[in-house]
């Protein structure tokens, strides 16, 4: 039996991923603070099948013809539930380890993506205003794509997900305090 280093490595970040997504599963984000999730989605299958129709045909046997329905307004509703949740994910100073308050948020993304192939999501990470330019547009990159191995290892593909950097370009708060500098270091996640 050989062994494979990269299917070892995927399927122990999968399962420490699942087990901080168990552990972090009674944790309702809209108390969190964190992320301002205004929901959970829990989509359904969407489309329908009307039953078997049976047909004699000339020679005497019956056949089976099932005629599929797919309800488009459903499609647009796992959009609009996946719209709804939360958008933002903060970071440490200088870090781009996902916390472990947003593995739900982060699990409910992955799932809307999982269950509607036609879901693209953009990926944006921000920094504050400390260290080079250089530096931050690529620790913001670190972030978006630290969000996006996330998506991916808990069922999203990796072609409905974009990731993109703007660094300290596009403050969420101009002020020079802790707090403001708190705020500027995220991922925020928008529908296409």
């Amino acid at each position: 039996m050989k062994f494979n280093l990269k299917t070892a490595l995927k399927t122990s970040l999968t399962g420490a991923l699942l087990a901080s997504l168990v552990a972090c599963s009674s944790i309702d984000l809209t108390e969190s603070g964190g992320a301002g999730a205004t929901g959970a989605a829990n989509s359904t299958a969407s489309s329908s099948s009307t039953g078997a129709q049976s047909s004699k045909t000339d020679s005497g046997t019956a056949s089976q013809n099932a005629i599929n329905t797919v309800d488009l307004n459903a499609e647009k509703s796992k959009a609009d539930e996946a719209s709804s949740l939360g958008k933002v994910i903060y970071f440490d100073f200088d870090s781009y380890v996902l916390k472990e308050e947003y593995a739900n948020l982060i699990a409910q993304h992955a799932q809307a993506l999982a269950s509607n192939g036609q879901l693209r999501v953009s990926l944006a990470g921000h920094t504050d205003e400390l260290g080079s330019r250089e530096y931050n547009v690529a620790l913001g990159q670190q972030r978006a794509e630290a969000v996006r191995r996330a998506l991916t290892l808990l069922g999203a593909n990796d072609n409905q997900i974009e990731a993109v950097s703007y660094g300290e370009e596009k403050p969420a708060s101009l002020g020079g305090d802790a707090q403001s500098r708190a705020l500027n270091r995220r991922v925020e996640i928008s529908y296409r």
